[in-house]
């Protein structure tokens, strides 16, 4: 995958006190836009980010977006800064993480940072990348936790999740693993550290790590299932096959006996 440069539109980040952005996390070909961030070494994992009115987007009345990010420069004044804050914190817990002169929130699909001009962008690539994880992780927890409330240790032959969506749990799973642990080489040294601070305040990789055996436990009942459906079909097959035998063998003995009487 060739590295992806964000400096259009980014670049507009560090020319004002404040900018927002709307982004949407999407699965698929990456456009040929540089305000679209690659999130790990699929290929197929990406955000795609466009400029946003500041005070529309504060004022919540911008299209939907799967995050809504504001960009501070260490210049904005303390007014806007905690405008900004207060908008991150409105929709619940938060988390922070601090690196150097960087300050970031992260909230329920909103998120700010705070940081020096020369450092804006890379700041933007690490939070990115950390709410695409984090809410892939999120939706993978809710998947598990659903299909484990409904698994029936008595009566395994009834799978709670069919085996194609246990493979698809146990890829996403491995995605995410190899997300956090940030291959790509075009990523700058700021945004790892920074995406690592994040990890850290989310609990993302544990989180990961307390998916693995309950992804693998669905991932083998689903297994399981399937080949106690295919065994039940082959015996069914079986005994009609026995069926049709027999009932040749009971025309062919009737036969015998009506030309052995003739």
């Amino acid at each position: 995958m060739p590295p992806v440069t964000l400096t259009t539109p980014f670049a507009a980040a560090s020319s004002a006190n404040l900018t927002a952005w709307r982004i949407a996390f999407v699965v698929g070909d990456r456009d040929d836009s540089s305000a679209t961030i690659a999130i790990d070494d699929t290929g197929d994992v990406f955000a795609r980010c466009e400029r946003a009115d500041a005070d529309q987007l504060l004022a919540g009345s911008t299209a939907p977006s799967d995050l809504a990010l504001a960009t501070l420069s260490l210049s904005a004044p303390p007014e806007v800064l905690s405008r900004v804050e207060a908008w991150v914190r409105a929709r619940g817990p938060v988390i922070e993480a601090r690196l150097k002169a960087a300050r970031v929130l992260i909230g329920r699909s909103r998120a700010m940072v705070v940081a020096p001009d020369e450092q804006l962008v890379d700041s933007m690539d690490a939070i990115v990348r950390y709410c695409v994880i984090a809410d892939g992780v999120e939706a993978l927890e809710k998947q598990v936790a659903a299909a484990l409330s409904g698994l029936e240790i008595k009566a395994p032959a009834l799978p709670v999740m069919s085996q194609a969506e246990a493979a698809s749990a146990k890829r996403s799973l491995l995605r995410w693993q190899r997300a956090i642990e940030q291959f790509r080489p075009d990523i700058s040294q700021h945004s790892q550290r920074l995406f690592g601070e994040l990890d850290e305040a989310g609990r993302l990789e544990e989180r990961i790590e307390m998916l693995e055996d309950p992804v693998q436990t669905l991932y083998d009942f689903s297994a399981l299932a399937s080949e106690r459906k295919h065994y039940n079909v082959g015996i069914v097959i079986e005994v009609a096959i026995l069926v049709v035998l027999l009932c040749e063998l009971a025309v062919m003995a009737f036969q015998l006996m009506v030309g052995g009487k003739g």
